[in-house]
């Protein structure tokens, strides 16, 4: 990739906030790599946006219908243009027949489309693989973009009703492996289990809240785990999430003093590296023919296998 400094001229064709234009010109201009929203406010932040040959530095400043853009930057200083879509592998197919698709989600993808136009999606790429549009599949699930392993989607009505009855009776068998931080823990050891029934509630606003256990009230949340494996300081940990609440997992093991190797948000403080949480598995009846069915992913790198029984 190139670290040469690039400039983009460009002329506004309707009147928007400065960052959305700037994100927009950045996302038509550049088709080596994808940018997003905040590669966009970081630009205009830096003041490396002139319009109309003045300088402009403010991302929520409207800018008026035929401005003249001009955008200099340094692609490789770009977060999102660092990553790339090259860095997000196609999600691989597990199973797939006419009623139903399960893949195998990349870590760092997010399930559903979100805010930025520019970000690759899970729902949006298996929809293009099938050449449906992406309101025709069920989802049922949402994993955390930073949590990898088995989504499964309905590709017809039948099977849409099928998949909705089994995962709102919780009849659906989810199985997790998580990597986590036991410092805090050295009581725990290979073989231990337990279950946590705390409630959770949401805590804090906008970028900063997260799910927290609380003595009572919140919504209800179960949450088995099982301990695989020791080695020094982390732990291979088992999860079966009963219900299906928002960082269920994640919360649960920061109520339990264990933080999830790469989630930061929930409390890890080592180098910056992929959340070390994977949905190994489901096993349900088949939504359209009720035969049993049990889709396994495979385990990325870090989840040693060769640990992961007791």
């Amino acid at each position: 990739m190139s670290t040469r400094r690039r400039t983009i001229r460009a002329i506004n064709i309707e009147t928007r906030p400065l960052v959305a234009v700037v994100a927009a010109v950045l996302r038509d201009s550049i088709t080596s790599h994808p940018t997003s929203k905040s590669d966009a406010r970081r630009v205009v932040m830096a003041g490396a946006v002139r319009v109309n040959g003045q300088k402009w530095s403010v991302p929520s400043a409207p800018v008026p219908q035929g401005a003249r853009l001009e955008i200099a930057f340094d692609l490789a200083r770009l977060p999102g243009a660092r990553k790339g879509a090259a860095t997000i592998p196609e999600p691989r197919v597990l199973f797939e027949d006419p009623h139903v698709v399960a893949v195998d989600k990349p870590e760092a993808l997010p399930t559903h489309a979100t805010a930025d136009p520019g970000r690759p999606d899970l729902v949006t790429l298996v929809a293009r693989r099938l050449g449906v549009r992406p309101g025709e599949l069920g989802v049922h699930q949402r994993l955390d973009a930073g949590t990898s392993g088995v989504v499964i989607f309905a590709r017809t009505p039948e099977a849409n009703a099928g998949l909705a009855r089994q995962f709102e009776a919780r009849a659906v068998e989810k199985v997790y492996l998580a990597v986590v931080d036991a410092r805090r823990r050295p009581d725990l050891a290979p073989g231990d289990s337990w279950v946590e029934h705390a409630p959770l509630a949401m805590d804090g606003r906008g970028r900063r809240a997260r799910m927290v256990a609380i003595p009572t009230g919140g919504q209800a949340a179960e949450t088995a785990f099982r301990v695989r494996a020791r080695a020094g300081e982390r732990l291979l940990i088992e999860v079966r999430p009963k219900t299906g609440r928002k960082h269920q997992i994640r919360a649960h093991l920061a109520a339990a003093r264990l933080r999830i190797v790469g989630d930061a948000h929930y409390g890890w403080s080592g180098p910056p590296i992929r959340m070390m949480l994977h949905a190994r598995s489901l096993s349900l009846m088949h939504p359209a023919h009720g035969t049993p069915l049990a889709i396994e992913a495979p385990l990325p790198p870090g989840f040693d296998p060769a640990r992961d029984e007791p």
